[in-house]
């Protein structure tokens, strides 16, 4: 083969990752979870709650306490994440990963956003 033709194989098997991740992504949803049914171990869930504590740690860390119907879990926003707009009685959407720390369970938050 010569190099015209290995670039024109590149260039369209490039293109078609790229449409397939697009369709992909458009088609792969979060569902949204109650708080009550997260599970150590759960990765990329959504939550809908309010906000009921907000506590910033010196190094930036910032602990929020988040409340639905079903119950209240800690969510965890480490440093470097925008969460400035987050106030206490805010009703936010959560996408994160769960863990159990110290015997709780516990949100790591990958995206929040005020609603």
């Amino acid at each position: 083969m010569n190099e015209k033709t290995l670039i024109l194989i590149w260039a369209l098997l490039s293109i078609g990752g790229i449409v397939s991740l697009f369709f992909l992504n458009k088609s792969t949803s979060i569902s949204q979870l109650k708080i009550y049914e997260l599970r150590d171990g759960m990765n990329w869930v959504k939550i809908v709650g309010r906000v009921t504590s907000k506590y910033v740690s010196k190094t930036g860390t910032t602990f929020l306490t988040v409340q639905d119907g079903s119950g209240k879990i800690k969510a965890i926003i480490f440093k470097g994440m925008n969460n400035r707009r987050i106030r206490k009685g805010d009703r936010v959407e959560i996408i994160g990963n769960v863990q159990t720390y110290k015997n709780k369970l516990e949100i790591i938050v990958k995206q929040i956003r005020v609603i």
